[in-house]
C-alpha cells in the first residue's frame, strides 16, 4: 500500500467509526419494571392448618407464546390485546406466575420444601399449571 494510501485510509477510518456510533445510539424509551409479590390476605396470616410431610415442586405454567413475555399485555375489548409500552414484569409472564405460587406455599408453611421444577429439588409431587 502506497503512502498516499495509508494516508486516506487513516483519515477515513474515524468517519466510518462516527458512522457505527450514529447507528448504535437509538432513542431508547424508559419503562418501569413491575414485580408482583405474594401476599397473605387479612384474616389468612394466623390461620392453621395440617403440615405435611411431602415436598412439592412447582412447574413453569404452560402458556402461548404471546403470553411467554416479559411485555405487560392488557385486553381492552374481547379480542383485543394490547401492550403497555412503557411497562415490563420482572421475568416473563409463565415464570412470574411459577414464582408467586412458589412464594404462597412457602408462605404457608404447610409443606417440608416447595420449589421451582429448575432448581433440581426431588419432590414427591409436582404441582403443573396450564
Amino acid at each position: 500500500m502506497k503512502p498516499s494510501q495509508r494516508l486516506v485510509a487513516v483519515l477515513l477510518l474515524p468517519l466510518g467509526l462516527v458512522g457505527c456510533s450514529s447507528l448504535l445510539n437509538v432513542q431508547r424509551t424508559p419503562f418501569t419494571v413491575y414485580a408482583p409479590q405474594y401476599v397473605v390476605p387479612a384474616g389468612e396470616a394466623g390461620a392453621a392448618g395440617a403440615q405435611v410431610d411431602w415436598q412439592l415442586v412447582v412447574e413453569t405454567p404452560l402458556g402461548s407464546n404471546t403470553l411467554d413475555t416479559a411485555r405487560v399485555l392488557v385486553m381492552p375489548q374481547p379480542g383485543v390485546l394490547e401492550v403497555f409500552p412503557a411497562a415490563r414484569w420482572r421475568d416473563p409472564a409463565p415464570a412470574m406466575l411459577r414464582s408467586l405460587v412458589v412464594e404462597a406455599f412457602e408462605q404457608s408453611r404447610r409443606i417440608i420444601g416447595v420449589g421451582s421444577a429448575e432448581s433440581g429439588m426431588r419432590a414427591d409431587f409436582a404441582l403443573a399449571i396450564e
